[in-house]
């Protein structure tokens, strides 16, 4: 016989011709998740900004501050590994790598065709 522990503690018992069948457990934390994240460094002061969008960075930033417009900007952008470079500043893409928590909005529950819950 093989036993098996479950998620409240209770023993079940299994025979033997199960022993080689796995059921998938259920995860209790979500897969990693991937933001965008644009680091602009001004080459004058040496200061650097982080940014989740190249629309972000432009609203912050003016054309005469970075030395590029958001249109251009957004015809060639910078790439992971290959970052926008001019005389003012160098604009860079990567990746914040972060833990999806549980936490944040819940799905409402279904109301019947009243309205009511």
């Amino acid at each position: 016989m093989l036993h098996v522990l479950n998620f409240v503690g209770r023993v079940f018992l299994f025979p033997a011709i199960f022993q080689n069948f796995h059921l998938p457990l259920p995860k209790n934390e979500k897969v990693m998740g991937e933001r965008t994240v644009i680091h602009l460094q001004l080459i004058a002061t040496n200061e650097h900004y982080y940014f989740g969008s190249l629309r972000a960075l432009c609203d912050k930033f003016d054309t005469n501050a970075i030395g590029i417009s958001y249109n251009a900007l957004r015809n060639k952008p910078p790439k992971p590994g290959e970052p926008y470079r001019n005389k003012m500043c160098i604009i860079r893409k990567g990746t914040l790598e972060a833990k999806s928590t549980k936490r944040g909005p819940k799905p409402k529950p279904k109301s019947d065709e009243d309205g009511n819950a």
